[in-house]
């Protein structure tokens, strides 16, 4: 096997890697939107069953929002550490 040929094979691997890292990255960012729009549309019908104020019913996206903000600096340092071992 040549060096030039090692050296290809390597090259095609880690864009293999990069491309699912990506991927990945991008399925993640699709969920956390997905599972916003659906706690939001979510929140009338909560009200009616629970027979709550809307100030009531508000704290659960101001709680949904503010644990994925905790969690995105969180998740983010190994994602970075699995990134540079790529």
């Amino acid at each position: 096997m040549s060096t030039s040929t090692a050296a290809a094979a390597t090259a095609q691997d880690d864009t293999g890697k990069r491309t699912l890292l990506v991927g990945s990255v991008m399925l993640a960012t699709l969920m956390q939107a997905l599972d916003t729009t659906i706690a939001n549309v979510a929140l009338p019908d909560m009200q009616g069953s629970l027979s709550a104020t809307q100030d009531q019913v508000s704290w659960v996206l101001t709680s949904y929002i503010v644990a994925a903000a905790i969690l995105t600096p969180v998740t983010g340092w190994p994602a970075g550490s699995a990134a540079a071992a790529c």
